[in-house]
């Protein structure tokens, strides 16, 4: 492989991925019908309306998000090594010499999180995919939230190369990836990783 390789995330239809938040959505249509309700002076239809134009906002402004993730988030393979460029503009970089394992890889830069409403509790956990570990570079451009950076900042560093811990997430671009086109250039350029 002389020329870069690149992929882009294999996702699940949106349609999809939003029927596993419908009854976040249904919590949502719900607060936003209620809350229309109160302002049309408790009458029912005009808020049930704005709830639905509400939600209906809502599954556009996630969906145009979401196509914008899969569209402009890429892993490039080359004989240098691996990157990997976000929607975000996140850019992540392992040479082949510095990944030091395959392992679980928090695609989330939050802090799991518990939401509570009344008697609703949610919790969020950051997403885990399998990919590539190592010392390398990250660029975290200017506009990133600061929780992004905090999150960032608390990198282990490597005190011969001043590379920091980073791992790029392989799963999100193919759940079998292992097995498949990515495996075989992962064997190809460390095979000590991925056995064949």
């Amino acid at each position: 492989m002389s020329t870069p390789i690149e992929f882009h995330p294999t996702a699940n239809p949106f349609g999809i991925v939003m029927l596993r938040f419908s009854p976040l959505l249904a919590l949502f249509l719900l607060i936003t019908a209620t809350l229309g309700s109160v302002a049309f002076g408790g009458r029912l239809v005009p808020g049930i309306i704005v709830g639905v134009i509400a939600t209906i906002g809502l599954v556009v402004y996630v969906g145009m998000r979401f196509r914008n993730m899969v569209n402009n988030t890429v892993v490039r393979f080359s004989p240098a090594g691996v990157e990997l460029i976000d929607a975000t503009g996140i850019h992540v970089r392992l040479a082949w010499g510095d990944i030091t394992k395959i392992g679980l890889v928090s695609t989330s830069v939050a802090e799991p999180k518990e939401i509570k409403a009344g008697d609703l509790e949610i919790t969020v956990k950051p997403m885990r995919n399998l990919g590539l570990i190592g010392w390398g570079e990250r660029y975290i451009p200017p506009t990133a939230p600061d929780l992004v950076k905090q999150q960032a900042a608390k990198a282990r560093i490597n005190p011969q190369t001043g590379f920091i811990e980073v791992g790029i997430p392989l799963s999100v671009v193919d759940k079998t990836w292992t097995a498949g086109q990515i495996g075989a250039i992962v064997r190809t350029y460390r095979p000590d990783l991925l056995p064949a």
